[in-house]
């Protein structure tokens, strides 16, 4: 697909090839919302015992990004990343590599949105008291830092481009028995051979008590998305 993006040519090579995207985009979006409602209906059904399936409405999230804009507008920054290397001088297959890597970082940001926006939706239901945050099993450390902690359903979730991480609900009534693995259990699931390839320097800073998971997270507010996810560079926390 990305072949037909003449780097000589953005204007009227990238739109085509972007509205191709938004449409793949907007399609998974609907399958990841749709799965998000069969998750918290199976997930509630195994923690009560009640067969009342959570419904959403999955056209209130497939074809939007998180904060509610048309995907089509955050697809379209691809041509701003292509024009400014462009303008920086740089080659054509440079100027081609920025626009892809822009776009790809939107597809997997949006894609996996469109199932968080509509959990974060169906949680607001009364039968849902809370969540836990769940990381993947190879965070940034950020996300690590964050990993395992309880919140109130009204609380923010803050996250980074291409983050994927997600909620796991807390059923109100139900005892709280199992909480997902916190930061700490996620690095130590990793021999030290893994641990220096996922995360560097800053696994061994965090291993020899140099610095903490919690020093990893930094938030920083954003108008539209609200707080925004940063993992805080070894410099930073060493100042």
């Amino acid at each position: 697909m990305w072949r037909g993006v003449d780097p000589t040519n953005i204007d009227e090579t990238l739109p085509p090839v972007l509205a191709a995207v938004e449409l793949v985009v907007t399609a998974a979006q609907t399958q990841t919302a749709t799965l998000a409602g069969v998750f918290m209906s199976a997930f509630a059904l195994s923690e009560t015992g009640v067969d009342d399936p959570f419904s959403v409405d999955v056209s209130l999230f497939a074809g939007f990004t998180q904060d509610g804009r048309p995907v089509a507008d955050v697809l379209a920054l691809s041509s701003v990343s292509m024009k400014l290397a462009s303008g920086r001088g740089a080659s054509i297959p440079t100027i081609a590599a920025a626009g892809l890597a822009r776009t790809v970082r939107t597809v997997r940001t949006e894609v996996i949105s469109g199932a968080r926006s509509a959990q974060r939706d169906m949680m607001s239901d009364d039968r849902v008291s809370g969540f836990y945050r769940v990381s993947s099993g190879d965070p940034c450390l950020a996300c690590a830092g964050l990993a395992g902690i309880k919140s109130s359903t009204g609380d923010a979730f803050p996250v980074h481009g291409a983050c994927r991480c997600t909620a796991e609900p807390i059923m109100a009534g139900v005892p709280d028995r199992f909480a997902p693995p916190d930061g700490k259990a996620i690095m130590n699931a990793q021999d030290p051979a893994q641990q220096k390839a996922l995360w560097g320097d800053k696994a061994a800073a965090i291993n020899d008590g140099s610095v903490s998971l919690d020093d990893m997270v930094t938030l920083k507010e954003a108008p539209s998305w609200g707080p925004m996810l940063f993992e805080s560079p070894l410099p930073t926390i060493a100042a």
